[in-house]
């Protein structure tokens, strides 16, 4: 596991590469920043891999998902439903990786 010098380092190489955030969906997110791992400190793929997921799992990097549409619901958005329908939770259509 990389130590806590190596994930800062590791958190700095990220934010100079693509800003406060990425944006690209969850697995395109996780491939990206290992390439620019692998790039920016050398690092093997195996190894990148590893770094992006004790970042992921210090909280250093965060999945941020996103909703697009209306809150769920099937009378336009309340949430409430009318007569015997059902609501529809509005999918998760995507998001962002934070810094």
């Amino acid at each position: 596991m990389a130590d806590t010098t190596g994930l800062m380092e590791a958190t700095a190489a990220l934010r100079d590469h693509f800003g406060p955030r990425l944006d690209a969906g969850h697995d395109e997110g996780l491939r990206l920043m290992r390439d620019a791992l692998q790039e920016r400190l050398g690092l093997s793929r195996h190894d990148a891999d590893r770094l992006v997921h004790d970042l992921e799992k210090g909280h250093s990097i965060r999945w941020m998902a996103t909703r697009e549409g209306p809150p769920p619901g099937i009378d336009g958005g309340s949430g409430l439903t009318v007569g015997w329908e059902l609501p529809i939770p509005a999918p998760v259509e995507g998001g962002y990786w934070q810094f």
